[in-house]
């Protein structure tokens, strides 16, 4: 019987190890668990940012889209409790990944990409927890 607690125990552990963030970036839980004005003012947050920052490549970010837009997609890929690891800045790219190639969601080359940064952002928390 200590036996089924334990190993009951560590599943429920495990399922709760990825907080909010992974690598200190906002994740899949961070997004799930906000309000849409919540995420709206993230999004906009972070396109201010990057208008503001560095130059970086358009191609990677679907800005060409609305907000409302971008926030379903994200909606879309955290629909699966196995992306919830995958960091927003990510996702993004993804979403962008997405438009640009006319994929659909469950087609196999989206499914790669999604495991494919599954596992950077894994190997990136298990580099940095996040804090």
């Amino acid at each position: 019987m200590r036996l089924v607690y334990g190993l009951l125990a560590l599943v429920v552990l495990c399922g709760t190890v990825w907080g909010q963030y992974t690598a200190s970036f906002a994740n899949g839980v961070f997004w799930k668990s906000a309000t849409p004005g919540e995420k709206l003012a993230y999004l906009r947050g972070i396109a201010e940012g990057m208008a503001n920052g560095q130059p970086v490549d358009d191609k990677a970010y679907p800005w060409q889209q609305s907000l409302n837009q971008i926030s379903a997609s994200l909606d879309r890929v955290y629909e699966d409790p196995d992306n919830r690891i995958i960091r927003v800045r990510d996702a993004l790219v993804l979403v962008s990944f997405k438009i640009r190639n006319q994929k659909d969601w469950t087609s196999p080359t989206m499914r790669e990409a999604i495991l494919r940064i599954r596992k950077i952002d894994s190997d990136a928390e298990l580099k940095e927890p996040a804090k």
